[in-house]
């Protein structure tokens, strides 16, 4: 049985796709790999090429062995499902591809790995675990600029999701000046995330201009992340309409779901909105909270659901239970004891007493929460005019 522990031919040949594809596809031919290896390599090959289906009928239909290569295979399903917008199937895959692959030593294999469940855990927004991955990657002694670039695409990726928009605005502006020669291939990504972070940090302009050139590059993801990113920034901004195409989305199916639930909330269409919710909370339960409650970052999904959250509203806060209720007073108080989020002072005014907000009503409002924020002390918060309760007010 080889040694895999070493810097192998195997190992070799599979980083050498990276920089030589036409080595690699002369050594497939020419070099006589095992039956398992040569699965594995053309199945990365595959996966390359977004032939995502062959690499899952393929990598699914066998366990390898030596042990090295189960991991390899585990690794590759991981990547995949990753790419197709699957993932919570990635996570563990990857995962136990990492507890099998961090014991060999050629230690640039299991740097890989943690550089993708980097991303994948930023994808899902799992703030917990990204801070140690992306620890462990520091933990890894570097060998080629390819790894010092894939490290900082993974702190990019922890940046965006705990909401560091400058700090990765400043990360970028030095990869591009550092590696201007090496990052060809990385610009999609970089442009994915500096996007992000000019939305968190409110520069629409910025974005529009960005996402312009992001449509000019190649790669699995850029279609995709072209459309969402275009629909939902003028949906946002000017308030076009949404229309959602399925084969726009056909490559990820976390966006299409996304894409839809914002399409049908947009239109006031609640229990379609609900049904893709509910697919990604049963996938996501950390991310996807009862009732259209977005846990993740600000960004496009978040701001697009907050656009139209009164809308869902109706579903939760029985209106008619509203105007039945006699005093002023009871009437917020069930409001926020039924709304799942904060609820603006213009909601409030328009469930309170059915007006639009102008300095009248805004002025009564502002006397009503001070006499129940006294009367009922630490139960009502406010901030930037929203209002909510950090517990019942009994």
């Amino acid at each position: 049985m080889k040694n895999y522990d070493q810097n192998d031919f195997f190992f070799e040949t599979f980083f050498l796709y990276f920089k030589d594809t036409r080595k690699f596809r002369y050594r497939l031919k020419t070099h006589p790999f095992s039956i398992i290896e040569m699965r594995l390599l053309e199945s990365f090959q595959s996966y390359r090429k977004n032939m995502h289906n062959r690499v899952l009928e393929v990598l699914n239909s066998f366990t390898a062995n030596p042990i090295e290569m189960e991991g390899m295979r585990l690794f590759i399903l991981g990547m995949t499902y990753n790419q197709l917008g699957s993932y919570h199937k990635a996570e563990p895959l990857l995962k136990s591809s990492m507890a099998i692959l961090d014991k060999i030593e050629n230690k640039r294999v299991p740097f890989f790995v943690c550089s993708v469940i980097v991303i994948n855990l930023a994808n899902q927004r799992k703030k917990d675990e990204i801070s140690y991955f992306v620890d462990k990657m520091f933990s890894y002694p570097l060998s080629t600029t390819e790894e010092q670039i894939q490290r900082y695409q993974a702190q990019l990726a922890s940046f965006v999701v705990f909401e560091k928009a400058q700090e990765g605005v400043a990360l970028i502006e030095k990869i591009m000046l550092e590696f201007k020669d090496e990052i060809d291939t990385h610009i999609p990504f970089y442009l994915t995330m500096y996007f992000m972070f000019c939305f968190q940090m409110k520069d629409y302009q910025k974005c529009f201009q960005i996402n312009e050139r992001y449509k000019k590059y190649k790669g699995c993801k850029v279609k995709v992340n072209h459309i969402f990113q275009k629909t939902m920034l003028e949906h946002i901004v000017n308030d076009l309409p949404l229309y959602i195409y399925d084969k726009d989305f056909a490559s990820d199916s976390t966006l299409h779901k996304q894409a839809l639930i914002a399409r049908h909330l947009s239109v006031g269409e609640i229990e379609y909105a609900r049904k893709y919710w509910n697919q990604l909370e049963q996938a996501y339960p950390h991310l996807y909270g009862k009732d259209f409650n977005y846990l993740g970052e600000w960004g496009l999904f978040a701001a697009v659901i907050d656009k139209h959250l009164h809308k869902a509203m109706h579903a939760i806060i029985d209106l008619d239970t509203v105007r039945n209720i006699k005093k002023v007073e009871a009437k917020i108080i069930y409001i926020l004891e039924n709304s799942l989020r904060p609820v603006s002072k213009e909601d409030l005014i328009k469930y309170v007493w059915d007006e639009v907000i102008d300095e009248v009503n805004s002025e009564r409002l502002y006397k009503q929460m001070s006499r129940l924020r006294k009367k009922y002390p630490g139960s009502i918060a406010t901030s930037q005019g929203m209002y909510w309760f950090d517990k019942k007010a009994g």
